[in-house]
């Protein structure tokens, strides 16, 4: 419970953090800023409603490099601007992140003794990262700690 009531408070404030970041390209545009909710989801990393001016954002997504969450951030807000996934839409996505093509490709999948984001933990990698800094080498040294299903592992 304590590392769940941790991950999920980490997630909401770097989504927050993130959210404001971006906001004033999509403030210029005359996008009033939405009301942020989170909750678990198993296909997708967040979604966006329009009309009711909700962006709601996947917990797991923290799990995803640095550079993918910024992708779906900017990818939910330019809903605001094109409810679809039309051309037009992809072309505003470009002007403020131009390799967003990289993490588009990439999504929430569920996989046998649990959830995972693919290629947020690639088997082959011992030691924890945060985008493409490595935090830590995973050693079992005191205050290095890992809680890890499968290849997907998380730490603090």
């Amino acid at each position: 419970r304590v590392f769940n009531s941790w991950w999920e408070t980490s997630c909401e404030k770097a989504v927050r953090n993130l959210c404001r970041a971006v906001y004033p390209v999509f403030e210029a545009k005359g996008v009033a800023f939405p009301e942020i909710r989170f909750r678990r989801m198993v296909a997708q990393w967040g979604n966006c409603r329009p009309t009711r001016g909700v962006l709601t954002f996947n917990l797991r997504l923290l799990a995803a490099p640095v550079r993918c969450i910024e992708y779906v951030v900017i990818h939910e807000f330019t809903h605001f601007l094109h409810p679809d996934h039309s051309p037009a839409f992809y072309a505003e996505i470009a002007a403020e992140l131009p390799d967003w093509r990289h993490c588009a490709s990439t999504r929430p999948q569920r996989r046998k003794g649990g959830s995972s984001i693919p290629g947020a933990f690639p088997p082959e990698k011992r030691y924890c990262t945060w985008g493409n800094t490595v935090l830590w080498k995973f050693s079992g040294a005191a205050g290095n700690a890992c809680r890890c299903r499968g290849t997907s592992c998380f730490c603090w």
